[in-house]
């Protein structure tokens, strides 16, 4: 007997927001001798995975009878099915797997689409100075010696995060600093693998003691 073979297998989405869900369409022929269809999906360098197996023993399966109309001459017609995919971002070809119902013959699986799957962008959610956000209060004048308490909760995929003048700290973390004559600006910035990066930043100004600022002498005399 034929194998159940794919016709054609599309979707009009070439990329694709993470979490978003990928519209597909195909058709198929020799439907009769249809066991399981598989998506399957394989991310650039990877190995292919299936994302979704739809049981056709028992003829189109529950979760597709909106989407499948009943076959003509032996040919499944199936659109608008909905699927998700990876939340791993990157580019994956996704293909259609026909398995005959007796399963000893293998039949091809189809072309497959290529889909981008792309990062979620970073976005900074918060970042606060003593309780302070650096949206509202971007300036600030201090004493030496000043403990800072710094709150910051960033959101995206792959992202490196930099909190100078610390440097590379999680997502989302608190840190205390003491504020020196030295210290000028506190900058957070987080950037994702595609080169995306967002970044906010507080002012500071220190407020240096008078004793501090008058030099003197090793031995005590006043340098001149």
């Amino acid at each position: 007997k034929p194998l159940p073979q794919v016709v054609s297998f599309v979707s009009k989405q070439t990329q694709l927001e993470k979490g978003k869900l990928l519209n597909l369409g195909w058709n198929l022929k020799n439907f009769s001798q249809l066991g399981q269809l598989q998506v399957m999906g394989q991310i650039k360098g990877g190995i292919p995975i299936p994302l979704k197996t739809y049981d056709f023993t028992q003829q189109i399966p529950p979760q597709l009878t909106k989407q499948c109309k009943s076959p003509i001459n032996e040919t499944l017609t199936c659109a608008n099915v909905n699927l998700g995919l990876p939340v791993k971002p990157g580019n994956y070809a996704i293909s259609l797997l026909p398995i005959s119902k007796n399963g000893q013959k293998q039949s091809s699986p189809s072309k497959p689409i290529q889909v981008q799957v792309k990062p979620t962008a970073p976005k900074i959610l918060a970042f606060t100075l003593n309780g302070l956000s650096s949206q509202t209060n971007p300036s600030f004048f201090l004493k030496s010696g000043q403990i800072m308490n710094l709150n910051w909760q960033v959101q995206g995929d792959d992202l490196k995060v930099k909190l100078e003048p610390l440097g590379d700290v999680p997502a989302s973390a608190s840190r205390t600093l003491k504020a020196t004559k030295n210290l000028s600006q506190i900058t957070l910035t987080a950037q994702n693998e595609q080169g995306q990066s967002v970044q906010r930043s507080f002012l500071v100004q220190v407020d240096t003691p008078q004793s501090a600022q008058k030099q003197t002498h090793p031995l005590g005399a006043e340098f001149k």
